[in-house]
């Protein structure tokens, strides 16, 4: 096993749940349309006792599944899932104190065999330079994960053993990367500072890891401005 440094989900003021136990607290049946499409109805009613996702809410209001942030503080929740292509499927959606209910629904629906990773908007930010998001991915192999907005790209060259960061004019802090594999070995790295004018990064892991993917638990923590949040 090779460790080179922690990740801690209590130092970013992060959590997750399954969606999977999501829906079915929500009493959510899934189905297939003519289109392909997953579609999606809740069998619980208005005022049902809500979902929690840590300090967040999720509950059915006119058939949907509704996200409510009764805290003080601004909340990301990212849902995270892997198609059965191998194709991650990331997005992140940005619930503000006092804000109205956010309809999550295709959320859940895109996103039934993943997580929902829930994180903290720190005020004015991180160190000053920003907000800590994390994605984690169950059974990643190598397909490429676009986060942040399709600020972030990640892949892994099982061929020259690294992990591959595309962020092309945009600037990232603190970023670390924890990968788990299904023994349960732990792999942290490091990333830290990325430039905006560094478009590429390599970051290189143990040729052994490649005899694990897909990997069981892949953790990414990004810190960056979450502006484009605003319109989504």
């Amino acid at each position: 096993m090779s460790q080179l440094d922690g990740f801690s989900w209590r130092s970013v003021g992060a959590g997750l749940r399954t969606v999977g136990n999501i829906a079915s607290g929500l009493g959510a049946i899934f189905s297939v349309n003519a289109n392909g499409e997953t579609v999606v109805q809740f069998k619980a009613r208005n005022g049902d006792s809500p979902v929690s996702l840590g300090a967040l809410q999720i509950s059915v209001e006119d058939k949907k599944a509704v996200l409510s942030n009764p805290t003080d503080n601004d909340w990301v929740v990212t849902f995270t899932s892997v198609d059965t292509y191998g194709n991650p499927n990331l997005s992140e959606r940005l619930i503000k104190k006092g804000a109205a209910k956010i309809d999550v629904t295709h959320n859940l629906a895109e996103n039934l065999t993943g997580l929902a990773n829930y994180s903290i908007v720190h005020s004015p930010g991180i160190g000053n330079h920003g907000t800590q998001l994390v994605y984690c991915i169950k059974n990643w192999g190598s397909n490429t994960i676009t986060a942040f907005g399709q600020k972030f790209i990640m892949a892994a060259d099982t061929v020259s053993n690294e992990f591959i960061i595309t962020s092309a004019n945009y600037e990232f802090e603190d970023v670390s990367i924890q990968a788990v594999s299904q023994s349960g070995d732990v792999y942290n790295f490091a990333v830290g500072k990325i430039p905006k004018s560094q478009s590429i990064t390599h970051v290189s892991y143990p040729p052994e890891m490649d005899q694990f993917l897909p990997i069981a638990r892949l953790t990414i923590s990004i810190t960056g401005d979450i502006n484009y949040l605003n319109n989504n």
